[in-house]
């Protein structure tokens, strides 16, 4: 193990001590995909475990409004899996309330009174999921914590990454346990009574996660990892599964008729205008924007892609926002992407903090594929910022 490694493991497992010392009760507000639902799942065993209150939030990002108000509701507060430089919205008097662990590879440099963990900025190479560090953060402080380390390895099905170097400790740990099986290149995790390979796993529950976000699947999800009722889980997946492929299939009927994508100078845009996505989680759009950005006959290569739907303002957990949001997901075409990494086009994620955060919103990403969110009463003020720097030179 190198020193940067050996460093971070002991910067999350001192975060797990920083943890129980939260004031309560303490919020885990946690991304609604696999990752984000199992490192859930861990943080509640080591809030049990250390005798505290805590709620539960499933979100699919940190909207500027939860973020602000979260403190309302709760003492303090761990942000699990959710990108974006979001604390940007707390005064520096409230920093010491919150921890924000995630593995997302943004440019941010988060202020000095903030506990924030993030693999990336400690230097460590390995492929480090928020369940892994959740993980890590549990494991001075829960009790037999091996025999839930199949929810560590859970986070790497998004990635299909095998546990090597420092993470070949958690997957030891979890075959001691006898919660997975390592079969060639692919992991078999045991959750309760159900045996899974952990890459469709990952996929099966980050879609009735998102497909049945309002219904509060994720929440279902969490529960059904502490005590079980996981084959009732994935006995939803065929039929989100069809529905997904049907809303899919709706969208692209209305991209087809040609009248679906308006341009600026240097962007195009998607509306869902008939809110087909509005009852599911944004990931759901997300997930259909990046497939529909691969169809090259719908967009000019040159620009920008944005995706714009609004959100219901329902958040399981915690309650409905007051403000309506829209959610705007980000995508390039290869061309874009070229250019952009050579340096004649700016980066997403810059372009996407920029145009948010003046707004009241919340932009974040990589080099080529972001997101943003804002009040959907300003997303024309958006476009038109994005599109304005996004042209400069």
């Amino acid at each position: 193990m190198s020193d940067t490694v050996r460093r971070f493991v002991g910067l999350a497992r001192e975060m797990g001590g920083h943890l129980l010392g939260l004031e309560e009760p303490v919020a885990i507000v946690s991304s609604d995909d696999a990752d984000g639902l199992s490192a859930a799942f861990l943080t509640t065993l080591l809030m049990e475990e250390g005798g505290r209150e805590y709620g539960v939030v499933v979100v699919d990002k940190a909207y500027p409004e939860l973020v602000k108000s979260i403190g309302k509701l709760y003492s303090s507060a761990v942000f699990l899996d959710l990108g974006g430089p979001f604390y940007k919205y707390w005064g520096e008097e409230e920093l010491e309330r919150y921890v924000v662990v995630d593995d997302h590879m943004e440019a941010i440099k988060p202020p000095q009174g903030l506990a924030y963990l993030n693999p990336h900025r400690e230097g460590v190479r390995e492929p480090t999921p928020s369940s892994v560090m959740a993980y890590l953060m549990a494991l001075d402080h829960v009790k037999n914590i091996r025999r839930y380390a199949w929810a560590a390895l859970l986070g790497l099905g998004e990635s299909g990454a095998i546990p090597t170097g420092y993470l070949g400790l958690v997957l030891t740990h979890a075959v001691s346990a006898g919660v997975v099986e390592k079969r060639g290149k692919s992991l078999r995790l045991r959750i309760h009574d159900v045996v899974r390979e952990y890459k469709s796993l990952y996929k099966d529950l980050t879609l009735v996660s998102t497909m049945g976000y309002f219904d509060e699947a994720g929440l279902d999800i969490i529960a059904s990892m502490k005590f079980g009722g996981m084959r009732d889980v994935l006995s939803r997946v065929e039929g989100y599964r069809e529905r997904r492929k049907k809303l899919f299939d709706e969208m692209f009927s209305l991209m087809d008729t040609g009248e679906m994508v308006f341009h600026g100078r240097s962007v195009q845009w998607v509306e869902d205008y008939k809110g087909l996505f509005y009852n599911y989680s944004p990931r759901v759009f997300d997930t259909y924007m990046s497939t529909l950005s691969m169809y090259a006959r719908y967009f000019d290569p040159r620009k920008y892609i944005l995706g714009i739907t609004n959100r219901n303002p329902y958040i399981p957990g915690y309650g409905m926002l007051s403000s309506d949001w829209a959610s705007i997901p980000i995508r390039t075409s290869r061309k874009l992407a070229f250019r952009i990494r050579v340096g004649s086009a700016q980066p997403v994620f810059a372009l996407a903090e920029a145009s948010a955060f003046p707004l009241g919103g919340l932009g974040y990403g990589y080099d080529v594929i972001g997101s943003v969110v804002v009040e959907a009463s300003r997303v024309r003020e958006f476009i038109r910022l994005f599109d304005d720097l996004a042209g400069a030179r």
